[in-house]
């Protein structure tokens, strides 16, 4: 079955819609009436609709393999899956595909990221009004609901630290490649990260069985996921990316991208990832320098594989990370697009 049934009409809509139009209105519906539709943020019933599967599931399943789940999802289904543990204690693992949280400070970097401008595929936020109301106290309070980031600081915290592998896409079509420097930080527990380096928010379909195998075989097993830390360093020029890793992985590669014009990494745009092999040195710690940028900006991580097969990676750092542009980028075609100045 589908999560969300789509299409799906809301009351008092005169159609049938489905994907990011059927969560924008619904956003819409709660920040114009938020008592009368305080539920109506689609990610919310997405969720419950999964707890209802679980508990066939454990209607179904004898008792020896039904003690816990672990919840995936891509996009939507993956924000409806960061929302389960909140609310259910019998998931103990997530493993999201392409979606960030924290969007009262993301959203205003993705817009200064195009120069004051969003990303086509936000479209439909825009034509239901939601990106005029960033920044309101109704969107905040939408976002106190519906966004796992804000229980981060809350009483149900340690719901969501359990083990957890997040798969974003490098060349996003709605979201920047850094956009985990808003929220990673604060996640507790068990958090590993892989950036799928020339993949747009579809492609990423490319890179779910080799992100859930090992995955599940090490969980499975009752094994950790690689932990690494890291952290960009300016030392002159581009500085040089700092990483750590639990495990002493086999084989390490730099990922770099560069857009001399724009802040702009979508993989729709004609942007694409270089590989540089790196040496694995001796110990568990290395310093990778990074090039230089003259003009423009470029977007580095470190990608290391382990002998089981398990890929994780740093985060995505752009830089130079304090400049943005003064303009947007040049209109082109398809998925490269920028939604249309409000007249």
């Amino acid at each position: 079955a589908d999560v969300p049934d789509q299409p799906l009409r809301l009351p008092g809509d005169d159609r049938y819609r489905v994907e990011d139009d059927l969560v924008a209105l619904s956003w819409r519906g709660f920040l114009d009436a938020p008592h009368e539709k305080a539920y109506w943020p689609l990610h919310l019933p997405m969720a419950q609709a999964v707890t209802r599967a679980m508990d066939l599931a454990g209607q179904e399943l004898p008792p020896s393999l039904r003690p816990s789940f672990v919840v995936t999802g891509a996009s939507k289904r993956a924000w409806a899956a960061w929302l389960l543990p909140l609310v259910d204690d019998r998931v103990s693992h997530l493993l999201p595909f392409v979606m960030d949280m924290h969007w009262e400070a993301l959203a205003p970097h993705i817009q200064r990221s195009y120069g004051q401008r969003w990303p086509i595929a936000l479209l439909p936020y825009s034509q239901h009004g939601i990106t005029a109301r960033l920044g309101s106290p109704g969107f905040h309070a939408l976002m106190q609901g519906s966004d796992p980031y804000s229980y981060l600081g809350g009483p149900l915290r340690e719901r969501l630290a359990l083990p957890k592998y997040l798969v974003n896409a490098s060349g996003d079509d709605f979201f920047t490649p850094d956009a985990t420097q808003f929220y990673l930080h604060a996640l507790s527990g068990e958090t590993t990260l892989r950036m799928a380096p020339n993949s747009d928010h579809q492609g990423i379909r490319t890179v779910m069985e080799s992100s859930l195998l090992p995955a599940l075989r090490r969980w499975r097993s009752g094994l950790s996921l690689p932990q690494l830390q890291s952290g960009w360093r300016a030392d002159g020029g581009a500085g040089s990316l700092r990483v750590r890793s639990s495990e002493v992985p086999v084989e390490m590669v730099l990922w770099t991208a560069h857009n001399p014009d724009d802040r702009d990494f979508r993989y729709a745009c004609g942007v694409r990832y270089q590989a540089q092999p790196l040496e694995i040195t001796a110990g568990r710690d290395w310093a990778v320098p990074l090039q230089p940028v003259q003009r423009g900006w470029s977007t580095s991580f470190v990608e290391l594989r382990y002998r089981d097969g398990f890929v994780a990676t740093t985060p995505a750092y752009v830089y130079p990370p304090d400049r943005f542009p003064a303009h947007p980028p040049p209109e082109k075609v398809g998925g490269c697009r920028l939604v249309p100045e409000q007249g």
